[in-house]
């Protein structure tokens, strides 16, 4: 075989072995951070590919902690589909709830998927106010359990303020309450470092606040 035969042959041996390493490596995954950003950014096409790689390293691998972000991916394209496109954001509501369902009883992350579970519920029902009476208590349930098994967490208090907040008093609804757990939400992300599920949630527990702050603000003159 001459040199350059010889030559041609290792790079075409070399090119068949990347290409075969990169078929077998999982998706580019993006941090819990980063999906939050483009939800705040409303980039529909890049939270539309980070959920699509997620799912799809949550499916092959069943990584707890994978599918927990898928999740969560999921939920944040139902936010941003809530206004433009409600079949849509139902179709994430559903993925959501059923990658959820399986991490339920994961000693990690037990409080954090509970929490993010009601989250998926009290979508539901602002799309469709009929399922409060099945789902309105399920979520109740869900908060407080993940409040018990995991009361550090500031996703567990930003999303228990959001029930809180988003739920008519009639049906155990408390705006001061809520008020009180995104405060905790936001003292909880000031001091954490690490955790099973690190980094997601501040933007959103800021924007929680102001919400409650400025409602408290414009009700207690009237108290007065």
């Amino acid at each position: 075989m001459s040199m350059y035969r010889f030559r041609v042959s290792i790079a075409l041996l070399l090119t068949l072995a990347i290409d075969g390493a990169i078929a077998q490596s999982p998706p580019e995954q993006a941090s819990d951070i980063a999906v939050s950003a483009m939800l705040a950014s409303r980039d529909e096409a890049g939270l539309g590919a980070a959920t699509a790689a997620l799912s799809a390293a949550c499916s092959k691998q069943r990584i707890a902690t994978d599918c927990y972000r898928a999740a969560h991916a999921h939920y944040m394209r139902a936010l941003l589909a809530m206004r433009g496109n409600r079949a849509a954001a139902g179709d994430a509501l559903i993925a959501c709830a059923t990658t959820l369902a399986p991490l339920a009883s994961d000693p990690a992350l037990a409080g954090e998927a509970k929490a993010l579970l009601s989250g998926c519920y009290g979508l539901s029902i602002a799309l469709n106010p009929a399922k409060g009476m099945s789902l309105g208590p399920e979520s109740a349930r869900l908060i407080d359990a993940a409040l018990a098994a995991t009361p550090s967490s500031p996703r567990v208090h930003y999303f228990a303020a959001m029930r809180l907040a988003r739920t008519p008093p009639a049906w155990g609804g408390d705006p001061a309450l809520a008020l009180v757990h995104a405060r905790r939400a936001q003292e909880l992300l000031t001091e954490q470092t690490a955790g099973a599920v690190p980094g997601w949630g501040a933007p959103e527990v800021e924007r929680m606040l102001g919400e409650l702050e400025g409602k408290a603000e414009a009700v207690a003159p009237a108290r007065e």
